[in-house]
């Protein structure tokens, strides 16, 4: 992990020719009736990376990030492009809280609870399809997978 995150702050160009590499596994998952597909980042490395270097995201897709365990995350937006809204998932798929995350800005921005999983879809998504903290996220495609 620390040569992964050592050749992210180094070394872009190497970095961006393996995330352009890394095998991107979607699946989808629904929010009060709306459907996303979502990258899979359930790796040190997809979760290192996320959506740096992306020039766009299409309106109903994302990326969700997958921790092996309950515990407070922290994101940042160095590399990328995209304005994001961020969600930190429980792991029964309630929404805990909702971030909006702004290109290139270097804060880190903690969970409140510890969750296991977050979120990362165009910003605004949220507010466009009226979803707030306490809705909850059809995870079963996730869980067929991981079972």
């Amino acid at each position: 992990m620390i040569a992964i995150s050592f050749s992210i702050l180094f070394f872009p160009p190497l970095t961006k020719y393996v995330i352009a590499n890394q095998e991107k596994e979607k699946i989808s998952i629904v929010v009060k009736g709306n459907k996303l597909i979502v990258e899979l980042a359930d790796t040190s490395l997809k979760r290192a990376t996320g959506l740096m270097y992306r020039d766009k995201l299409a309106y109903n897709e994302g990326m969700l990030f997958v921790f092996t365990y309950l515990q407070k995350l922290t994101f940042w937006m160095k590399n990328t492009k995209i304005p994001l809204s961020l969600a930190y998932i429980n792991e029964k798929g309630r929404i805990m809280q909702i971030l909006d995350l702004e290109p290139f800005d270097l804060s880190f921005r903690q969970s409140k609870d510890k969750v296991k999983y977050a979120l990362e879809v165009n910003q605004g998504w949220f507010d466009k399809n009226k979803i707030k903290v306490g809705d909850i996220i059809d995870l079963s495609e996730l869980r067929k997978i991981k079972n």
